[in-house]
């Protein structure tokens, strides 16, 4: 991939994509739902069926914008 997620973090629109960690970006349209693990880790169950972690760092932000969504 020619570009970074930090470079196409930056290009898509912050109301429809979120940074979950390091390694994922998604589209807030498909998520299907948000939990909480024991570990202190998140989880987003997209409406594909795909389990994508949320990094404890990012947990309030995250939790916050899909709420409000």
């Amino acid at each position: 991939m020619p570009k970074t997620l930090k470079q196409l973090a930056g290009i898509l629109p912050a109301e429809s994509f979120a940074r979950v960690h390091r390694n994922s970006i998604v589209n807030c349209q498909y998520v299907e739902r948000v939990e909480r693990l024991k570990t202190g880790l998140g989880a987003i169950h997209l409406k594909n069926g795909m389990v994508v972690p949320i990094s404890r760092r990012r947990w309030e932000l995250i939790y916050d914008l899909l709420r409000n969504a």
